[in-house]
């Protein structure tokens, strides 16, 4: 089996654990034969019209998959987490998207006054 092929069937067992389902559980949820799976499983990666059900399954983007799958580059664990927030926020209302805008802008205000308090307290002896 590939490296690729392992690859992919590492994310697919995390996604899987992380979301307490199994192989059949999201090919019923995803609309698409097992089979596909178990072929996953001997080395034959899923194609594209099978990684768009099981990105929508695992609420991440299609390209997370694609790329897990080896239909598209590998991508940085960085591009790859952006897509996901991207993917994410898509499905949002403009209210919600908005909202959690404001969250992570105070989150990161309150990190930057957290780090100035930490410089200005003097170290203990």
């Amino acid at each position: 089996m590939s490296n690729q092929a392992n690859s992919f069937l590492e994310w697919l067992d995390s996604q899987e654990k992380a979301k307490n389902l199994t192989d059949y559980e999201v090919s019923k949820k995803g609309g698409f034969s097992h089979s596909v799976l178990s072929r996953a499983r001997s080395g034959i990666p899923p194609q594209w019209d099978v990684c768009v059900k099981i990105a929508r399954v695992m609420e991440v983007s299609p390209i997370t998959v694609f790329r897990k799958a080896g239909l598209l580059p590998p991508g940085s664990d960085e591009d790859v987490n952006l897509e996901d927030w991207k993917h994410l926020l898509s499905q949002l209302t403009p209210d919600d998207q908005e909202e959690l805008r404001k969250i992570a802008e105070m989150k990161l205000n309150k990190r930057q006054r957290d780090s100035a308090l930490k410089r200005l307290k003097p170290k203990k002896a």
